[in-house]
């Protein structure tokens, strides 16, 4: 009869074959594996005589081409491109290099959905946005023993001991497209975002244009800001209006234009996005570059590059100036 293997192991205990690894590696307990599954594949691994060779301990992390990317499991998610362009950035670069690209989407417990993932796989690294996960979720991935990049999208990168820190300043994009704006004479400039705290391109907009009201819609996405457009629309319409996102600001310029509202000769639309498949091209909308494709690119290349502990780098944005606005020094209407 031949050397028992996991294989033997995880059919016996009706477990997957990186559970057995984990369990009989010493893992189960500080990745939060139940007392009674690891229980189960210790009785299995002494039943069949499976012992775990050490050379296969030590290339365990070595041998994975697996690159987990965590995600937003809400019904909306996939739909909004800062999602979208963290994936297709992340995908590109592990292709690239030889690796696969795991989306692991998290919402109500993002600690079991994160403890499944590495029951199930064994995994090269793990790139994350910090709003995604709670603390507890992030001990259990800290202790993993896989590189690990956290991801801030909407704020410039923060030091994180052991771990690879990118992020992104917003309010330079933001200054720089309302400095190549038309701004004289504004006397009624909205900030449109969505639900939840205000983001730093919101404050870099409300520093510059004193004043300005902040409307929330219900969501992030295109109806969301036509709804809430339509809604302001009929209390007296904005001259200036800057959507925290594409989409809330395509909304709002749909809505202007079914109102009979002039863009941008009677009002001016500013979005924060420009993503790969974005309306922002097809409606001409003045808008921020977001680099989220390549804070995903370089995520997985600092795990697959074994974490690059210290990291921490900070990526810019960029105005990008269509004919949703009207450019400094023209005359404001026509």
């Amino acid at each position: 009869m031949g050397r028992a293997t996991r294989a033997d192991v995880a059919r016996l205990a009706g477990v997957s074959l990186a559970t057995v690894s984990h369990v009989m590696n010493g893992h189960a307990e500080r990745l939060g594996f139940a007392p009674a599954t690891a229980e189960r594949v210790r009785a299995a691994a002494a039943e069949v005589g499976y012992v775990p060779r050490a050379s296969a301990r030590t290339l365990r992390y070595q041998r994975s081409r697996v690159v987990a990317v965590v995600v937003p499991d809400r019904s909306h998610a996939l739909r909004l491109p800062v999602v979208n362009e963290i994936l297709i950035g992340a995908m590109d670069r592990a292709r690239s290099l030889g690796y696969f690209v795991l989306p692991v989407p998290v919402d109500q417990d993002p600690g079991q959905a994160l403890v499944h993932a590495l029951g199930d796989v064994d995994l090269a690294g793990a790139v994350c946005r910090p709003e995604d996960l709670d603390d507890a979720t992030r001990r259990i991935l800290l202790k993993a023993e896989v590189p690990v990049a956290w991801v801030r999208t909407g704020e410039p990168a923060v030091p994180a001991p052991g771990a690879v820190s990118l992020g992104v300043d917003e309010q330079v994009g933001v200054r720089a497209v309302l400095a190549a704006t038309d701004l004289e004479g504004t006397r009624r400039p909205v900030h449109l975002t969505g639900p939840g705290p205000l983001w730093s391109r919101g404050r870099a907009f409300l520093e510059r244009l004193a004043g300005a009201r902040v409307v929330r819609a219900d969501g992030w996405l295109i109806e969301d800001g036509l709804a809430a457009m339509t809604a302001l629309l009929e209390k007296g319409a904005p001259d200036l209006l800057f959507g925290a996102n594409d989409q809330l600001a395509a909304g709002a310029v749909l809505a202007a234009r079914q109102h009979g509202v002039r863009v941008p000769q009677d009002l001016q639309v500013i979005g924060f996005g420009d993503a790969t498949q974005s309306v922002s091209q097809a409606l001409g909308l003045s808008t921020v570059t977001w680099p989220v494709a390549e804070l995903g690119a370089l995520a997985v290349q600092a795990v697959i590059d074994g974490g690059r502990q210290g990291l921490c780098r900070t990526l810019g944005t960029s105005p990008r100036v269509r004919t949703t606005t009207r450019p400094r020094g023209r005359s404001p209407r026509g």
